[in-house]
């Protein structure tokens, strides 16, 4: 190789390496949660590539079934979804991940107002309060999928409950009694004793 005027090697290089998807070494609850978050930032890299690029992008993804660890999806094929893993389809694997995903980890529900006023906490150096109350709602999304817990919060006694969690967890406690205050006398159907 030759020497370039910085005294570096210059050579050929890829300007335009394709991202490698995540790869599935557990199938745990926080691992695959952990994993569908990167899994969607590979995805949406992908489609951005694609529309500059013009690549198809049903093409160049790489299915869900090759980011497996080969002797964990035979594994997995055979005693999760009692098949040969040359028989299952990419929508029987995610339909999968989603359950275990989505599902309470170990069929244990922890102590959501605990876990909730331990983990949640409002970003007080935020000095914009719409990026301070979305971010706030973010980390609620987040202690919500980490935990397995999205079924406790669907219909609209688990959306009152998640708003409950929302109001108990703010700090400092002047914010939070101001907040109740306004739920209490200017949106009466989300009040529930929060």
């Amino acid at each position: 190789m030759e020497q370039d005027d910085y005294g570096t090697r210059a050579g050929t290089v890829p300007l335009f390496a394709p991202p490698l998807p995540p790869k599935i070494s557990s199938i745990s609850h926080e691992f695959l949660a952990k994993w569908k978050i990167k899994r969607r930032e590979y995805e949406a890299e992908m489609r951005a590539r694609c529309r500059v690029s013009g690549e198809n992008y049903d093409v160049v993804v790489t299915p869900i079934m090759e980011s497996f660890d080969a002797e964990l999806l035979d594994t997995f094929c055979e005693l999760r979804l009692n098949q040969a893993s040359v028989d299952v389809t990419e929508g029987m694997l995610i339909a999968e991940i989603e359950h275990i995903a989505g599902s309470v980890k170990n069929k244990t529900l922890p102590d959501i107002k605990t876990l909730f006023m331990n983990s949640l906490r409002l970003n007080m150096t935020e000095s914009d309060v719409y990026a301070r109350v979305l971010d706030y709602f973010n980390e609620c999304g987040k202690i919500v999928r980490a935990n397995g817990l999205m079924e406790c919060f669907t219909g609209n006694d688990g959306v009152r409950e998640k708003c409950k969690r929302l109001v108990a967890s703010l700090h400092p406690a002047t914010l939070k009694a101001e907040v109740k205050q306004c739920v209490r006398f200017t949106h009466k159907s989300a009040n529930g004793s929060a």
